[in-house]
């Protein structure tokens, strides 16, 4: 990624929370995907960076800019700030969690009947799978960790099934929510001319692999992709399956065309639900609706088969 321009820092000069770069070149600012009073973003003037830690995503400046027909309308409360006005500043960055706390809520998951009801019946997820992914439970939210290839704790996502409209449902520790591939595992054992499905949202992705296929996803909102992912699927035979809605099927259109050039085919999946404006359906929702007809690998295996090659 390159370092944010003029010309993109005066684009997101209207939400610009704070005149100051901290010492890492992070200015915070409220999210331009959302409707935010918080300001619970970040760009990194030196990497070209953004990330929203209310559960947006984030990825490059320069893909941010381009998805400005998507951006929330600026509102009274919201500072404008030239290049000139930045400074050195501190902003908020959460501990990351430690093994231990992952251990802790795996364990509580355990000792949750309701928690392990609504990964079934909400999320077709069984237990084994819950074990597998590491998956874990506060009492109140489900924590999802994210690692690396080494094993290393790269993040930990937090879900909250009841959360109100106003705010997001899932979001990543503050400060370290940059977008990674998820579950990285994925990428490993993907050898080419083998199928991998690139799903909207760990919940999916759990689904699907559950049901014996190869998915992956990325900790970020449906416009986020970085180029330098393509490398992982080259040689691969990737199927697209983002919600239906309008962001999802726009993913389904850009991420398309970045991996046309690397992989040996990309094809778009098409789950039998009408497009919506937002909050589409997604895989989950089919393989719930369609369990009475088959198995998730029975009716995902289907819905590969009819999918569509990407022009």
């Amino acid at each position: 990624m390159d370092p944010v321009t003029d010309e993109q820092l005066a684009m997101l000069a209207p939400y610009l929370a704070g005149s100051r770069a901290d010492q890492r070149g992070e200015v915070p600012m409220r999210c331009p995907m959302h409707e935010d009073t918080r300001r619970s973003a970040s760009i990194n003037l030196d990497k070209g960076a953004w990330c929203c830690h209310a559960g947006c995503g984030g990825g490059s400046v320069r893909q941010l800019i381009e998805s400005r027909d998507t951006w929330v309308t600026v509102s009274n409360g919201y500072t404008n700030y030239t290049t000139e006005d930045l400074d050195v500043r501190k902003i908020l960055v959460e501990e990351m969690p430690t093994a231990n706390d992952v251990a802790y809520w795996r364990q509580r998951l355990l000792r949750e009947p309701e928690a392990i009801r609504w990964l079934r019946e909400e999320r077709g997820l069984e237990l084994g799978t819950a074990r597998k992914a590491h998956l874990g439970f506060d009492g109140v939210r489900f924590k999802i960790p994210i690692y690396g290839p080494g094993l290393e704790i790269w993040n930990v996502r937090t879900y909250d099934p009841d959360a109100p409209p106003t705010r997001s449902k899932i979001w990543s520790v503050r400060g370290l929510g940059i977008p990674r591939l998820y579950p990285f595992r994925t990428l490993r054992r993907a050898e080419r001319g083998r199928a991998v499905i690139i799903c909207e949202g760990e919940w999916d992705t759990l689904l699907a692999l559950q049901a014996g296929f190869l998915a992956v996803t990325r900790t970020g909102a449906a416009h986020v992709w970085d180029s330098d992912w393509n490398q992982h699927f080259r040689g691969l035979r990737v199927f697209l399956c983002h919600d239906r809605d309008r962001a999802g099927q726009k993913a389904d259109r850009n991420i398309g065309r970045e991996l046309a050039t690397v992989a040996q085919e990309v094809r778009r999946c098409h789950l039998p639900f009408r497009v919506r404006p937002k909050h589409g359906k997604d895989l989950t929702d089919f393989c719930l609706k369609y369990r009475k007809y088959g198995t998730d690998a029975e009716n995902i295996r289907d819905l590969l088969d009819e999918s569509t090659e990407v022009i």
